[in-house]
């Protein structure tokens, strides 16, 4: 069985995302193991048996330059001890490539996973030079390139030239399996929550940060007195002080379609930035699969969801949304069976048959 050295750009102990499902996804056909940072805040108990675990070492406060540098040499000397040994190389962050470059030999696959526009994050966004070139290094030496929207394959190419069109395969977001088995956990609700007798709950799962919009929140709030929202995931903004804005905290993996189970509504409210655009919303999957109304924003990565979903373009449209929720006309727009269809043929395991089958071809 070939070795992958799997080297995440976020801690395992991160709230469970698309490097997570993907690893565990690789371990049926691959022994596979997973390289990441120490992680220090926003920690969840991801326990997994099927991947080996390699946590090394990195100092706290990696926003400041010194220890940046610092935690970098540290990487690429753990590294560069390890990877002689893997057939394949598996990067989530170009960033990664440039301390293992030397390493890597002619014979290694190197595989990059595209899941965000990195450029577009603010650590990156105030001086993208150096990230540009970082980028276009990994793209000439990697083998396959696996994005998660057709829009971020268009960014690549639009960035850096049409010559990695034929590296370049998408490979959407999906729902974990795992996580459809334990839908029946129910998680307790605190006895001082505002219920549903009186108020519907709309609940949004996912990280909170600078895209969220909270001016269409605040304006529901403004207009439907009968409404509450639940708010769980690590945040990195201040959330608006709001009786009936409830931060709940962040979510234990197999807690998360318990609290869908408790909600009226799910929503996804983002405001289209460019690293907005660029994202598979991989939560739009888990929602469904609640059979919950959702409404979420329009953009092109969440047409493909137009049947099970209630898109909105603008206020108005959101505010019509909330109002049928809060009159009992607002249904999931399919009906049981025809979303467990939607939802077999997007799981991790059913996108995993195809990077099988591209890692294959090395064969």
């Amino acid at each position: 069985m070939k070795k992958i050295m799997y080297l995440q750009h976020v801690p395992w102990s991160w709230i469970k995302q698309r490097p997570h499902f993907l690893a565990e996804a690789l371990s049926d056909d691959f022994e596979v193991d997973v390289y990441y940072k120490k992680g220090y805040i926003n920690k969840v108990d991801n326990h997994t048996n099927k991947v080996k675990l390699m946590e090394f070492f990195s100092l706290p406060f990696s926003r400041y330059q010194t220890i940046l540098k610092i935690n970098n040499w540290l990487m690429s000397k753990h590294l560069s001890r390890k990877i002689k040994k893997y057939d394949i190389i598996w990067i989530c962050d170009p960033r990664t490539y440039t301390f293992i470059a030397q390493y890597i030999t002619e014979n290694q696959v190197l595989v990059f996973d595209c899941m965000d526009d990195l450029a577009e994050f603010p650590s990156v966004k105030n001086d993208p030079n150096i990230y540009m070139q970082q980028e276009k290094k990994l793209l000439d030496r990697c083998n396959y390139v696996l994005v998660s929207s057709n829009f971020l394959g268009d960014i690549l190419q639009s960035r850096h030239g049409h010559v990695y069109k034929e590296k370049i395969s998408v490979i959407n977001n999906a729902i974990s399996t795992e996580k459809i088995m334990e839908f029946n956990k129910i998680l307790p609700m605190e006895k001082n929550d505002i219920r549903a007798d009186k108020r519907k709950i709309i609940t949004y799962i996912g990280t909170i940060s600078s895209w969220f919009d909270f001016s269409i929140i605040l304006k529901s709030l403004e207009i439907e007195e009968n409404i509450v929202y639940y708010l769980y995931g690590p945040k990195d903004i201040t959330i608006p002080n709001h009786e009936r804005i409830i931060y709940k905290g962040i979510l234990e993996h197999g807690q998360v379609f318990s609290a869908m189970e408790q909600s009226d509504m799910l929503v996804m409210p983002f405001q289209l930035t460019k690293l907005v655009l660029s994202v598979d919303p991989v939560k739009l999957y888990e929602y469904i699969f609640s059979n919950k109304p959702i409404a979420a924003i329009r953009y092109g990565e969440t047409e493909k969801f137009k049947d099970y979903v209630y898109l909105y373009t603008d206020t108005e449209q959101y505010l019509d949304i909330i109002n049928r929720l809060v009159k009992n006309t607002l249904f999931p727009p399919k009906a049981t069976a025809e979303i467990q269809s939607f939802l077999l043929n997007n799981t991790w395991n059913h996108r995993m048959k195809e990077i099988v089958s591209l890692l294959k071809m090395e064969e």
